[in-house]
């Protein structure tokens, strides 16, 4: 048997322990991912169709509707009592903003629940703070987060959005213009490595 699928396997039992709380599921189990995300970014939200709601005014910093492209490079925790653990920082350009590109870290926590069948984790973020470096100093939240973790050959996991995909409530409780809030759809890819143990 190849080395691969043998550590595909150790990965899909180990997240399988989540569910069922294994004796192999004792101990945390870090990854550390890169994602790319493409969004929609919306103060009006969104309708039933996920599609923007059509703005009532001139856009302006707490009006908006936009797309945004951005990078994501996390450490994600794994617990045997089915909670994820997600730090990370974030690259986004926003290309038809005033304020083009920024930079962020985000700490977030949530619950996993894996698919034995279609050997997936899905994770929902119940908790999530960011701050906000650039271009200005400011903090918030995020709520309604949904990403799916896929097992592959490897000591590795897919990442991608869910589907259909979930829309995320963003509010800006400090810096500029605070408070506000927006809503964002967006879709993902990219892939997580196990952090072993020497």
């Amino acid at each position: 048997m190849r080395r691969p699928f043998i550590m595909a396997t150790a990965v899909a039992l180990s997240l399988a322990g989540l569910a069922g709380g294994t004796p192999a599921a004792a101990q945390p189990f870090l990854f550390q991912s890169s994602t790319k995300l493409s969004c929609w970014e919306d103060t009006a939200g969104f309708d039933v169709n996920m599609q923007p709601i059509p703005l009532t005014g001139s856009a302006s910093p707490v009006n908006f509707s936009h797309p945004t492209e951005s990078s994501h490079f996390a450490l994600i925790t794994f617990n045997a009592d089915g909670t994820v653990a997600i730090q990370g920082q974030a690259s986004t350009i926003r290309p038809t903003a005033t304020n083009v590109f920024a930079e962020s870290t985000f700490n977030c926590t949530g619950t996993a629940a894996f698919n034995p069948s279609t050997l997936t984790v899905t994770v929902t973020t119940t908790s999530c703070t960011f701050q906000d470096t650039l271009p200005a100093a400011s903090t918030g939240t995020t709520s309604g987060s949904q990403a799916i973790y896929k097992v592959t050959q490897g000591i590795g996991l897919q990442v991608t959005a869910a589907h259909p995909p979930s829309v995320e409530t963003v509010s800006v409780v400090t810096g500029p213009n605070a408070p506000f809030s927006f809503q964002r759809i967006c879709t993902s890819a990219g892939s997580a490595g196990e952090l072993l143990s020497p």
